[in-house]
């Protein structure tokens, strides 16, 4: 999902949504249509709506802020070739050009926001590497009680 957020509007309008919302514009029409009707018709409560995406709008901006603390206090630097390398991951994703996609986020001054998701990216992954299973230690744990359990 992330990578969506930081895609450009034009990549996505030009490449993504041909290809994988074809099938899905009818349906999401008629999800905004009824929305605008509800809003029309004063029926729509606002502080309802906001309020359904208040906590996961909380859970991504804790999330955004844990990462980019972890990507800090590890020293994760976003080099050239990873910016380039998410790039052409991106190219690939929406068939589009990768030169053409780089055009895009320099033309829309996306690079910030491109450098902060590969950072927390990256910090993802420093996590998922340097994670360890404890549930392992729990069975080990477990295996070694049960033949004490047996003489008993």
């Amino acid at each position: 999902m992330i990578l969506l957020l930081t895609l450009p509007l034009e990549v996505l309008m030009d490449h993504y949504w041909p290809k994988s919302y074809a099938k899905r514009i009818p349906e999401f029409t008629e999800y905004v249509l009824k929305y605008y009707e509800k809003w029309q018709n004063n029926e729509l409560d606002m502080d309802k709506l906001k309020e359904s995406y208040a906590e996961p709008a909380k859970e991504n901006v804790k999330m955004d802020l844990v990462l980019e603390a972890i990507s800090k206090a590890e020293n994760i630097e976003v080099k050239d070739i990873d910016l380039q390398a998410e790039i052409i991951t991106m190219s690939q994703n929406f068939g589009a050009d990768p030169k053409e996609v780089y055009k895009i986020i320099l033309k829309e001054h996306r690079v910030p926001m491109l450098v902060q998701s590969v950072g927390r990216k990256k910090a993802a992954s420093f996590i998922l590497s340097n994670a360890v299973d404890t549930n392992e230690d729990k069975k080990e744990e477990a295996k070694a009680e049960e033949p004490a359990k047996a003489e008993d």
